[in-house]
């Protein structure tokens, strides 16, 4: 929230610089005169700063004030609500905090609705299947309560889900635009999303392939405006922030710079990885071996794994399964449980 309205006076500069070198520390007076509920500050890793102009009882309150803002411009925008009420009313930030939460909940639960929609009304097996198995339900469980859990715990790494959910049923639909239109929105709410880049892979190999461009009408323009517009500005923010990425410590036991010293979780990783490939191939599940070989090079990169950070691939473990052998729907999800319970209970948990 305070990020968001700190975009607004230090625009870019948001993902160059830390809010220590954007802000400036508070006098005694101006700390001695903040409402109780600011004085705390943000977090162990944060700080409470000053902007001129700002009132001068809602500072800028963020957690990580050493380092650049390492999020896409959509949490600002899910979040912007709160932020113009905060700043131009008398809504104190304890009350701030509650309405967020609140909000949180709401994108939570848009989430929770495709997620419901897609296994239980839907059903995801290829033909020739079940319209819902048993793992899928044991799916959609799973992440219902990792998103309420992490939702609770102040994250809105679910409001990516929704969109996300959405592209996979238009992957099964063959609309290759519209799944990347939602793709791009989701990668716009939340880095994590780029887990399951070979989703906008196959959309444009769809649309190419297909040859939808002959379909176009004019109101899908707006959607191209919307999916490039959204893509491209989390890319470009990408980039800002890649070399604060860079000097990140390192705590995820599979990437490869730590597995050098300690290979066991690494050699771990890797026979699960290939027990589900040797899965999908029996399946002849080809779109999810290729997602299953992009999260594995990414785990194998990314410096942080925490335990939340599984919330946004859960949308793989309830997608549908609609590449494979007529009847194998089980077997594909069976890798698909192996491997994201797998990373939740091992990789992401520290």
């Amino acid at each position: 929230m305070n990020a968001a309205r700190a975009f607004l006076r230090v625009g870019l500069d948001i993902w160059r610089k830390p809010a220590l070198a954007l802000s400036r520390a508070p006098t005694k007076a101006e700390r001695a005169a903040w409402p109780d509920d600011v004085h705390p500050g943000g977090s162990w890793t944060g700080g409470t700063y000053a902007m001129d102009g700002w009132p001068a009882n809602k500072p800028w309150v963020t957690s990580w004030g050493h380092r650049p803002r390492l999020y896409p411009p959509g949490d600002m925008v899910l979040v912007a609500p709160v932020a113009l009420v905060y700043h131009f009313t008398a809504l104190s930030l304890t009350a701030a905090n509650r309405w967020l939460f609140a909000l949180f909940l709401v994108y939570a639960h848009v989430a929770i609705f495709f997620l419901l929609e897609e296994s239980l009304v839907r059903g995801s097996d290829v033909p020739g299947g079940r319209a819902a198995t048993p793992l899928l339900y044991a799916g959609a469980l799973a992440a219902y309560i990792e998103i309420v859990f992490w939702t609770l715990q102040g994250f809105y790494d679910a409001a990516a889900i929704a969109p996300l959910l959405l592209c996979a049923s238009y992957l099964r639909a063959r609309r290759g635009l519209a799944a990347a239109v939602c793709y791009g929105v989701a990668v716009f709410i939340h880095f994590r999303a780029l887990f399951l880049a070979p989703w906008a892979i196959y959309a444009a190999w769809i649309f190419v392939h297909d040859r939808q461009w002959r379909g176009l009408r004019a109101k899908d323009a707006l959607g191209i405006v919307v999916g490039a517009s959204c893509a491209g500005a989390a890319l470009a923010v990408f980039a800002l922030v890649t070399p604060t990425l860079a000097e990140q410590s390192i705590n995820n036991s599979v990437n490869l710079k730590i597995a050098t010293a300690h290979p066991g979780a690494l050699l771990a990783f890797s026979g699960v990885a290939l027990v589900a490939s040797a899965l999908l191939v029996w399946a002849k599940a080809w779109l999810d071996l290729g997602m299953l070989a992009w999260l594995t090079l990414v785990l194998l990169q990314v410096k942080e794994a925490h335990e939340w950070h599984i919330v946004i691939p859960l949308a793989w473990l309830v997608a549908p399964v609609w590449i494979a052998r007529p009847g194998h729907g089980e077997a594909v999800r069976a890798a698909r449980w192996l491997v994201l319970g797998y990373v939740a209970f091992r990789v992401m948990v520290n």
